[in-house]
């Protein structure tokens, strides 16, 4: 009895078919979805965008418009959407026949690996306005990927990783990317410049922005990253919006005076026993002597291989400083030039600060700030701590 009900209640449903018009083939009815390719964060309308659903395709016009004809109907018809630098999209939405819209929002890629390199954006970026970049030392990609940096011991890949945090979070509050690579101890030289600039031609076409290519650079240099870090504002200084060197080795004498205008921040460890203190604050007083609006900040009691909460902090800070200062409104001009005058100075034997106007010693032989707050935290930086009791 079963089997003849369900026999009888097809043979009703294919007469009401009959008797209206229709037909048991379902896959003969078709729609149409029109709609609109979004940013989910910007809500720019992107072109060039891949929409497709089942056999049907097309690709989004310069209004980020797309229109898919002859999609078979449907309660669940899945609708894709492929573009280069976005996350891949999907969902499954209803076909009627006729007319259909759908609007897509996707969502930026943050991560780009390839090579020896690791390119970090945050999704809710539009526009990216810099790049840091890292140079090592340790594996410079963990500040892009969050993954070990392979540091020599526990408490410095800890604090290491709490840097690549700092860096991600000020990439997200500047419109800023982070690159890094696994390659430790670059040369200084002509040709690594050319790689490093070529990874962020890779990386533009790679992320889908091409504004990586020209973007300004805020170089972080670590040990044996520093030199080519260095290097690279000599050669480059128009690129450069600010370079800051945490315990630096073998630096050369910058002989450039455009790299001069170049904000630069050495930090040492008082007890570094791997690198040269001497040789590196002998090419600070070298280079400030000839007016380039440098700092160098020794950390009492810290070594090589420390990287103290406040060594992080100090650079952040200067980071945010630099960034605000330095980086052009609009996209593509030159970066802002900081005079001399405007900074602060900072003795480098009693630690005393003051404005470039009213300090007192010779302004030649000082650390230059760039504000009053930097000032301030080289100050405290710098000050010998008392012994714990």
């Amino acid at each position: 009895m079963p089997y003849l009900r369900s026999l009888l209640h097809a043979a009703v449903w294919a007469c009401a078919l009959a008797a209206c018009g229709g037909s048991t083939d379902h896959t003969a009815l078709t729609g149409s979805i029109a709609g609109t390719v979004r940013n989910v964060f910007t809500d720019e309308l992107l072109a060039g965008a891949t929409v497709s659903a089942g056999s049907v395709q097309a690709t989004t016009d310069a209004t980020g418009r797309f229109d898919l004809a002859g999609v078979p109907v449907g309660p669940s018809v899945t609708i894709r959407s492929q573009r280069t630098g976005f996350k891949a999209y999907a969902a499954d939405i209803a076909v009627a026949e006729g007319s259909n819209t759908h609007d897509i929002r996707m969502t930026r890629q943050e991560l780009v690996e390839f090579g020896t390199f690791a390119l970090y954006v945050p999704a809710e970026v539009g526009r990216v306005r810099g790049v840091i970049l890292g140079l090592g030392g340790p594996d410079t990609r963990g500040f892009a990927t969050g993954n070990p940096m392979g540091s020599p011991n526990p408490p410095l890949e800890e604090s290491e990783q709490m840097l690549g945090e700092q860096f991600r979070t000020l990439a997200s509050d500047y419109d800023l990317a982070i690159l890094g690579t696994s390659e430790r101890g670059l040369p200084d030289a002509t040709a690594t410049d050319q790689r490093l600039l070529g990874a962020l031609e890779t990386a533009a076409i790679a992320s889908g922005r091409p504004e990586l290519r020209e973007a300004p650079l805020l170089i972080y240099g670590i040990s044996g990253g520093a030199p080519e870090a260095f290097g690279l504002t000599l050669r480059r200084p128009e690129r450069v919006a600010g370079v800051a060197l945490r315990v630096p080795s073998a630096l050369s004498t910058f002989t450039s005076a455009p790299a001069r205008r170049v904000p630069a921040y050495l930090t040492l460890g008082a007890t570094d026993d791997v690198v040269s203190n001497p040789a590196a604050t002998a090419v600070f007083e070298a280079n400030r002597a000839r007016n380039a609006i440098w700092a160098l900040a020794v950390e009492p009691g810290a070594g090589h291989f420390e990287l103290s909460d406040a060594s992080r902090n100090l650079t952040i800070g200067w980071m945010v400083t630099i960034l605000e200062l330095r980086l052009p409104l609009t996209p593509g001009t030159a970066l802002t030039d900081i005079p001399e005058v405007s900074g602060w100075l900072g003795n480098r034997t009693t630690f005393e600060i003051a404005p470039y106007a009213d300090y007192a010693d010779n302004k030649l032989e000082a650390s230059w700030l760039p504000s009053q707050g930097t000032a301030q935290a080289w100050k405290l930086f710098v000050t010998p701590r008392p012994p714990d009791p």
